[in-house]
Protein backbone atom coordinates (compact mmCIF):
# COMPACT_ATOMS: atom_id res chain seq x y z
CA UNK A 1 0.00 0.00 0.00
CA UNK A 2 2.82 2.16 0.63
CA UNK A 3 4.58 1.64 -2.70
CA UNK A 4 1.17 2.58 -4.41
CA UNK A 5 0.52 5.87 -2.80
CA UNK A 6 4.43 6.82 -3.61
CA UNK A 7 3.66 6.02 -7.04
CA UNK A 8 0.46 8.23 -7.05
CA UNK A 9 2.18 10.34 -5.72
CA UNK A 10 5.23 11.03 -8.26
CA UNK A 11 3.04 10.32 -10.95
CA UNK A 12 0.97 13.60 -9.61
CA UNK A 13 4.57 15.12 -9.88
CA UNK A 14 4.89 14.57 -13.22
CA UNK A 15 1.46 15.12 -14.52
CA UNK A 16 2.04 18.77 -12.59
CA UNK A 17 5.56 19.29 -13.55
CA UNK A 18 5.02 18.33 -17.04
CA UNK A 19 2.26 20.71 -17.49
CA UNK A 20 3.32 23.72 -15.94
CA UNK A 21 7.05 22.66 -14.31
CA UNK A 22 7.67 25.71 -11.96
CA UNK A 23 3.93 25.30 -10.34
CA UNK A 24 5.80 26.03 -7.20
CA UNK A 25 6.31 29.74 -8.57
CA UNK A 26 2.91 31.91 -9.27
CA UNK A 27 4.85 35.35 -9.09
CA UNK A 28 6.21 34.93 -12.44
CA UNK A 29 2.71 34.58 -14.37
CA UNK A 30 1.24 37.00 -12.03
CA UNK A 31 3.43 39.66 -13.02
CA UNK A 32 2.77 38.98 -16.47
CA UNK A 33 -1.11 39.31 -16.09
CA UNK A 34 -0.31 42.04 -13.57
CA UNK A 35 1.61 44.27 -16.55
CA UNK A 36 -0.40 43.84 -19.18
CA UNK A 37 -3.83 44.65 -16.60
CA UNK A 38 -1.81 48.14 -15.98
CA UNK A 39 -0.56 48.62 -19.56
CA UNK A 40 -3.77 47.88 -21.20
CA UNK A 41 -5.82 50.57 -18.52
CA UNK A 42 -3.40 52.85 -19.37
CA UNK A 43 -4.22 52.28 -23.15
CA UNK A 44 -7.96 52.03 -23.14
CA UNK A 45 -9.09 52.54 -20.17
CA UNK A 46 -11.93 50.41 -18.32
CA UNK A 47 -13.23 49.49 -21.77
CA UNK A 48 -12.21 45.74 -21.27
CA UNK A 49 -13.28 44.17 -23.82
CA UNK A 50 -11.23 46.07 -25.98
CA UNK A 51 -8.18 45.19 -24.71
CA UNK A 52 -5.91 42.94 -26.86
CA UNK A 53 -6.90 39.51 -25.18
CA UNK A 54 -5.48 37.92 -27.89
CA UNK A 55 -2.18 38.92 -28.46
CA UNK A 56 -1.67 38.52 -24.30
CA UNK A 57 -3.19 35.41 -25.18
CA UNK A 58 -0.87 34.30 -27.72
CA UNK A 59 2.10 35.55 -26.07
CA UNK A 60 1.50 34.10 -23.26
CA UNK A 61 0.69 30.50 -24.48
CA UNK A 62 4.37 31.19 -26.46
CA UNK A 63 6.58 32.18 -23.86
CA UNK A 64 4.73 31.17 -20.26
CA UNK A 65 3.76 27.86 -21.18
CA UNK A 66 5.79 26.60 -23.87
CA UNK A 67 8.95 28.37 -24.44
CA UNK A 68 9.44 29.24 -20.05
CA UNK A 69 8.52 25.67 -19.13
CA UNK A 70 10.82 24.12 -21.72
CA UNK A 71 13.32 26.52 -20.22
CA UNK A 72 13.46 25.52 -16.63
CA UNK A 73 12.85 21.70 -17.39
CA UNK A 74 16.40 22.12 -19.71
CA UNK A 75 18.05 23.96 -16.50
CA UNK A 76 16.19 21.16 -14.08
CA UNK A 77 18.22 18.46 -16.66
CA UNK A 78 21.49 20.40 -16.60
CA UNK A 79 21.09 20.42 -12.43
CA UNK A 80 20.32 16.97 -11.65
CA UNK A 81 23.70 16.39 -9.68
CA UNK A 82 22.73 19.63 -7.62
CA UNK A 83 19.12 19.60 -6.76
CA UNK A 84 17.98 18.15 -3.74
CA UNK A 85 14.92 17.39 -1.78
CA UNK A 86 13.25 19.92 -3.87
CA UNK A 87 9.70 19.39 -4.77
CA UNK A 88 9.20 21.59 -7.44
CA UNK A 89 12.29 19.95 -9.40
CA UNK A 90 12.69 17.20 -11.97
CA UNK A 91 13.06 14.64 -9.04
CA UNK A 92 11.79 15.07 -5.82
CA UNK A 93 12.26 14.06 -2.40
CA UNK A 94 11.96 10.03 -2.29
CA UNK A 95 12.11 9.32 -5.83
CA UNK A 96 15.01 7.92 -7.74
CA UNK A 97 16.52 9.05 -10.58
CA UNK A 98 15.19 7.29 -13.60
CA UNK A 99 16.76 7.64 -17.21
CA UNK A 100 12.86 6.79 -18.57
CA UNK A 101 12.08 10.67 -16.96
CA UNK A 102 15.35 11.73 -18.04
CA UNK A 103 14.51 11.10 -21.45
CA UNK A 104 10.99 11.61 -21.53
CA UNK A 105 11.54 15.52 -20.35
CA UNK A 106 13.87 16.34 -22.61
CA UNK A 107 11.88 14.88 -25.60
CA UNK A 108 8.90 17.23 -23.91
CA UNK A 109 10.75 20.10 -23.64
CA UNK A 110 11.39 19.67 -26.92
CA UNK A 111 8.65 19.63 -28.17
CA UNK A 112 7.55 22.43 -26.30
CA UNK A 113 9.98 24.32 -28.39
CA UNK A 114 9.21 23.31 -31.11
CA UNK A 115 5.17 24.58 -30.55
CA UNK A 116 6.03 27.94 -29.41
CA UNK A 117 7.65 28.43 -32.86
CA UNK A 118 4.21 26.76 -34.61
CA UNK A 119 1.79 28.92 -32.43
CA UNK A 120 3.92 31.78 -33.48
CA UNK A 121 3.52 31.45 -37.18
CA UNK A 122 0.20 30.77 -37.01
CA UNK A 123 -1.54 32.90 -34.34
CA UNK A 124 1.18 35.70 -33.70
CA UNK A 125 -0.40 37.92 -36.27
CA UNK A 126 0.49 41.85 -35.19
CA UNK A 127 3.22 40.50 -32.92
CA UNK A 128 4.56 37.74 -35.29
CA UNK A 129 8.20 39.16 -36.02
CA UNK A 130 8.50 40.87 -32.26
CA UNK A 131 8.06 37.22 -30.67
CA UNK A 132 10.48 35.47 -32.89
CA UNK A 133 12.86 38.48 -31.64
CA UNK A 134 11.90 37.67 -27.95
CA UNK A 135 12.10 33.52 -28.68
CA UNK A 136 15.87 34.41 -30.19
CA UNK A 137 16.40 36.71 -27.00
CA UNK A 138 15.44 34.18 -24.52
CA UNK A 139 17.28 31.32 -25.87
CA UNK A 140 20.80 33.87 -26.00
CA UNK A 141 19.93 34.88 -22.59
CA UNK A 142 19.26 30.90 -21.26
CA UNK A 143 23.00 29.87 -22.92
CA UNK A 144 24.96 33.14 -21.49
CA UNK A 145 23.26 31.97 -17.91
CA UNK A 146 24.03 28.73 -17.89
CA UNK A 147 27.40 29.25 -18.82
CA UNK A 148 27.75 31.76 -15.85
CA UNK A 149 26.39 28.98 -13.78
CA UNK A 150 29.33 26.59 -14.81
CA UNK A 151 31.34 29.27 -13.72
CA UNK A 152 29.92 29.90 -9.76
CA UNK A 153 30.47 33.38 -10.05
CA UNK A 154 28.12 34.49 -8.02
CA UNK A 155 27.78 38.40 -8.75
CA UNK A 156 27.37 37.07 -12.31
CA UNK A 157 24.79 34.83 -11.76
CA UNK A 158 22.82 36.88 -9.48
CA UNK A 159 22.73 39.75 -12.36
CA UNK A 160 21.67 36.98 -14.77
CA UNK A 161 19.19 35.27 -13.38
CA UNK A 162 16.86 38.50 -13.34
CA UNK A 163 16.67 38.70 -17.19
CA UNK A 164 13.49 36.75 -17.51
CA UNK A 165 11.64 39.92 -16.13
CA UNK A 166 12.44 42.95 -19.04
CA UNK A 167 11.59 40.18 -21.58
CA UNK A 168 8.50 39.32 -20.23
CA UNK A 169 7.62 42.86 -19.77
CA UNK A 170 8.71 43.74 -23.58
CA UNK A 171 6.37 40.78 -24.59
CA UNK A 172 3.67 42.20 -22.96
CA UNK A 173 4.11 45.59 -23.73
CA UNK A 174 4.65 44.17 -27.30
CA UNK A 175 0.91 42.28 -26.96
CA UNK A 176 -0.66 45.90 -25.38
CA UNK A 177 0.28 47.91 -28.46
CA UNK A 178 2.27 51.55 -28.31
CA UNK A 179 -0.84 54.22 -27.20
CA UNK A 180 -0.03 53.47 -23.67
CA UNK A 181 3.43 55.16 -24.75
CA UNK A 182 1.80 58.45 -25.86
CA UNK A 183 2.77 60.47 -22.85
CA UNK A 184 6.33 59.65 -23.27
CA UNK A 185 8.52 62.83 -24.54
CA UNK A 186 9.66 63.19 -28.06
CA UNK A 187 13.28 62.11 -27.97
CA UNK A 188 13.26 60.56 -24.14
CA UNK A 189 11.75 57.18 -25.29
CA UNK A 190 15.07 55.47 -25.67
CA UNK A 191 15.90 55.96 -21.91
CA UNK A 192 12.29 55.40 -21.01
CA UNK A 193 12.73 51.78 -22.34
CA UNK A 194 15.92 51.07 -21.14
CA UNK A 195 15.29 52.23 -18.00
CA UNK A 196 11.60 50.40 -17.86
CA UNK A 197 14.27 47.59 -18.89
CA UNK A 198 16.77 47.88 -15.87
CA UNK A 199 13.70 47.92 -13.28
CA UNK A 200 12.39 44.77 -13.95
CA UNK A 201 15.82 43.12 -14.72
CA UNK A 202 17.23 44.13 -10.92
CA UNK A 203 13.46 43.14 -9.54
CA UNK A 204 14.08 40.19 -11.00
CA UNK A 205 17.79 39.51 -9.60
CA UNK A 206 16.52 40.74 -5.79
CA UNK A 207 13.30 38.58 -5.88
CA UNK A 208 15.86 35.44 -7.12
CA UNK A 209 18.46 36.21 -4.41
CA UNK A 210 16.60 36.38 -1.76
CA UNK A 211 14.79 33.42 -2.00
CA UNK A 212 18.35 31.40 -2.30
CA UNK A 213 18.84 33.06 0.24
CA UNK A 214 15.95 31.84 2.42
CA UNK A 215 17.16 28.51 1.12
CA UNK A 216 20.59 28.62 2.49
CA UNK A 217 19.59 29.86 5.81
CA UNK A 218 17.21 26.83 5.93
CA UNK A 219 20.54 24.79 5.09
CA UNK A 220 22.42 26.30 7.58
CA UNK A 221 22.40 23.67 10.10
CA UNK A 222 23.04 20.98 7.28
CA UNK A 223 26.76 20.17 5.96
CA UNK A 224 28.52 22.55 3.00
CA UNK A 225 27.64 18.79 0.99
CA UNK A 226 23.65 19.45 1.22
CA UNK A 227 23.82 22.67 -0.26
CA UNK A 228 23.82 20.85 -3.63
CA UNK A 229 23.95 24.33 -5.63
CA UNK A 230 27.70 25.54 -5.76
CA UNK A 231 26.28 29.35 -6.10
CA UNK A 232 24.57 28.29 -2.91
CA UNK A 233 28.04 27.33 -1.28
CA UNK A 234 29.49 30.59 -2.14
CA UNK A 235 26.18 32.56 -1.01
CA UNK A 236 26.25 30.82 2.48
CA UNK A 237 30.51 31.67 2.42
CA UNK A 238 29.02 35.37 2.00
CA UNK A 239 26.39 34.97 3.98
CA UNK A 240 28.56 33.65 7.05
CA UNK A 241 31.11 36.69 6.64
CA UNK A 242 28.54 39.47 6.58
CA UNK A 243 26.71 38.09 9.46
CA UNK A 244 28.81 36.05 11.68
CA UNK A 245 29.48 39.51 13.90
CA UNK A 246 26.13 40.39 14.06
CA UNK A 247 23.79 41.23 17.11
CA UNK A 248 21.49 37.76 16.06
CA UNK A 249 24.26 35.85 16.30
CA UNK A 250 26.02 36.45 18.94
CA UNK A 251 22.22 35.98 20.80
CA UNK A 252 21.27 32.80 19.55
CA UNK A 253 23.95 31.90 16.96
CA UNK A 254 21.50 32.07 14.15
CA UNK A 255 21.78 33.94 11.45
CA UNK A 256 19.21 36.16 9.90
CA UNK A 257 20.43 37.70 6.43
CA UNK A 258 17.17 39.38 5.73
CA UNK A 259 16.09 40.27 9.38
CA UNK A 260 17.91 43.03 10.53
CA UNK A 261 19.53 46.56 8.94
CA UNK A 262 21.70 45.24 6.54
CA UNK A 263 24.09 46.92 4.48
CA UNK A 264 24.17 48.37 0.98
CA UNK A 265 26.62 46.32 -0.67
CA UNK A 266 24.51 43.49 -0.15
CA UNK A 267 23.56 41.34 -3.33
CA UNK A 268 19.42 41.69 -2.75
CA UNK A 269 19.77 45.45 -1.57
CA UNK A 270 21.70 46.13 -4.54
CA UNK A 271 19.21 45.06 -6.81
CA UNK A 272 16.39 46.68 -4.64
CA UNK A 273 17.89 50.25 -4.64
CA UNK A 274 18.61 50.25 -8.45
CA UNK A 275 15.40 49.23 -9.28
CA UNK A 276 13.61 51.55 -7.36
CA UNK A 277 16.31 54.71 -8.06
CA UNK A 278 16.40 53.60 -11.67
CA UNK A 279 11.88 54.13 -12.16
CA UNK A 280 12.37 56.78 -9.86
CA UNK A 281 15.04 58.71 -12.43
CA UNK A 282 12.19 57.57 -15.44
CA UNK A 283 10.06 59.80 -13.83
CA UNK A 284 12.31 62.50 -13.15
CA UNK A 285 13.03 62.54 -17.00
CA UNK A 286 9.97 61.78 -18.12
CA UNK A 287 7.73 64.62 -15.73
CA UNK A 288 8.25 68.39 -17.32
CA UNK A 289 5.76 70.45 -15.23
CA UNK A 290 5.53 70.31 -11.22
CA UNK A 291 9.00 69.11 -11.18
CA UNK A 292 9.42 70.23 -7.88
CA UNK A 293 7.06 68.39 -6.44
CA UNK A 294 8.22 65.34 -8.31
CA UNK A 295 11.79 65.75 -6.94
CA UNK A 296 10.45 65.99 -3.35
CA UNK A 297 8.56 62.75 -3.72
CA UNK A 298 11.31 61.06 -5.18
CA UNK A 299 13.96 62.66 -2.65
CA UNK A 300 11.48 61.20 0.25
CA UNK A 301 11.04 57.82 -1.65
CA UNK A 302 14.83 57.79 -1.55
CA UNK A 303 15.40 58.68 2.06
CA UNK A 304 12.72 56.14 3.11
CA UNK A 305 14.71 53.36 0.80
CA UNK A 306 17.69 54.08 3.18
CA UNK A 307 15.84 53.78 6.40
CA UNK A 308 14.29 50.40 5.59
CA UNK A 309 17.85 49.20 4.00
CA UNK A 310 20.35 50.61 6.97
CA UNK A 311 18.20 51.64 10.07
CA UNK A 312 15.21 49.24 9.80
CA UNK A 313 15.37 46.69 12.15
CA UNK A 314 13.81 43.05 11.41
CA UNK A 315 10.61 44.27 13.98
CA UNK A 316 10.34 47.83 12.09
CA UNK A 317 10.74 46.31 8.35
CA UNK A 318 6.63 45.65 7.81
CA UNK A 319 5.92 49.52 9.31
CA UNK A 320 9.15 51.37 6.66
CA UNK A 321 7.23 49.37 3.81
CA UNK A 322 4.10 50.14 4.61
CA UNK A 323 5.64 54.09 5.08
CA UNK A 324 7.02 53.42 1.38
CA UNK A 325 3.91 52.29 -0.08
CA UNK A 326 1.47 55.19 1.39
CA UNK A 327 4.49 57.29 -0.02
CA UNK A 328 3.97 55.82 -3.41
CA UNK A 329 0.50 56.15 -3.36
CA UNK A 330 0.67 59.93 -2.64
CA UNK A 331 2.82 60.35 -5.49
CA UNK A 332 0.43 57.56 -7.91
CA UNK A 333 -2.44 59.83 -6.67
CA UNK A 334 -0.36 63.16 -7.76
CA UNK A 335 0.79 61.79 -10.93
CA UNK A 336 -3.36 60.39 -12.22
CA UNK A 337 -4.70 64.21 -11.39
CA UNK A 338 -1.95 65.95 -13.36
CA UNK A 339 -2.54 63.65 -16.28
CA UNK A 340 1.13 62.02 -16.36
CA UNK A 341 -0.01 58.50 -17.17
CA UNK A 342 3.28 57.03 -17.45
CA UNK A 343 4.54 58.08 -13.83
CA UNK A 344 1.16 56.38 -12.95
CA UNK A 345 2.70 53.25 -14.85
CA UNK A 346 5.87 53.73 -12.82
CA UNK A 347 4.67 54.22 -9.35
CA UNK A 348 2.74 51.06 -9.50
CA UNK A 349 5.69 49.10 -10.53
CA UNK A 350 7.67 50.93 -7.37
CA UNK A 351 4.90 49.03 -5.48
CA UNK A 352 5.17 45.90 -6.87
CA UNK A 353 9.08 46.44 -6.29
CA UNK A 354 8.33 47.28 -2.55
CA UNK A 355 5.91 44.62 -1.93
CA UNK A 356 8.26 41.72 -3.37
CA UNK A 357 10.96 43.15 -0.91
CA UNK A 358 8.62 43.57 1.75
CA UNK A 359 7.56 39.70 0.96
CA UNK A 360 10.99 37.95 0.84
CA UNK A 361 12.32 40.01 4.17
CA UNK A 362 9.10 39.27 6.01
CA UNK A 363 8.69 35.79 4.45
CA UNK A 364 9.09 33.94 8.03
CA UNK A 365 6.56 35.87 9.45
CA UNK A 366 3.65 34.90 6.85
CA UNK A 367 4.75 31.47 7.10
CA UNK A 368 3.94 31.71 11.23
CA UNK A 369 0.61 32.60 10.22
CA UNK A 370 -2.08 30.23 11.81
CA UNK A 371 -5.23 31.02 9.33
CA UNK A 372 -7.26 28.42 11.34
CA UNK A 373 -7.27 30.86 14.50
CA UNK A 374 -7.29 33.66 11.78
CA UNK A 375 -11.04 31.82 10.50
CA UNK A 376 -12.23 31.25 13.89
CA UNK A 377 -11.97 34.88 15.10
CA UNK A 378 -13.28 36.01 11.93
CA UNK A 379 -16.68 33.49 12.58
CA UNK A 380 -16.46 34.80 16.18
CA UNK A 381 -16.65 38.56 14.61
CA UNK A 382 -19.68 37.74 12.10
CA UNK A 383 -21.61 34.69 13.87
CA UNK A 384 -20.84 35.32 17.51
CA UNK A 385 -18.97 33.21 19.29
CA UNK A 386 -21.51 30.99 20.31
CA UNK A 387 -22.09 29.80 17.11
CA UNK A 388 -18.91 29.71 16.20
CA UNK A 389 -17.85 27.56 19.01
CA UNK A 390 -20.54 24.77 17.82
CA UNK A 391 -18.98 24.98 14.42
CA UNK A 392 -15.55 24.30 15.64
CA UNK A 393 -16.45 21.86 17.67
CA UNK A 394 -18.81 19.53 15.19
CA UNK A 395 -15.23 19.70 12.71
CA UNK A 396 -12.98 18.57 15.47
CA UNK A 397 -15.43 15.62 16.03
CA UNK A 398 -15.21 14.68 12.73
Amino acid sequence: MYVIHCSYKAFMHYVKYFIWSKWHDPEKPLFVLGVFVILSYISKGMQVMTWNWKEFGVSFLVFEVFAYQARYQINDLRDIGDDRDSDDRLFPKGVSKNAYIIELSAILAGIKIILAFVCTYFLGGRIKKYLYIELVALAIITVIYERIRDTYNLDKICFWVGAGYPLRFIVVAMAVGPKYMNNVTEGKLLLFYFLLIISPWTLGSMASVAQWVADVVKLKALSIDSYGKKHYIKLAERIEERYNLTKEKKTDGKIYPLREGGKMNDIWNVYFIISICSSSINVLFQKESAIGQVILGELLTWVMLLVLIKWASYRKIIYCNAILIILILIKFVFAWKCGFETGCVIYIFQWMVVGTYFYVTYRPQFKKIDMKKFLIYFMKGVLGEEAARCIVNDKEKK
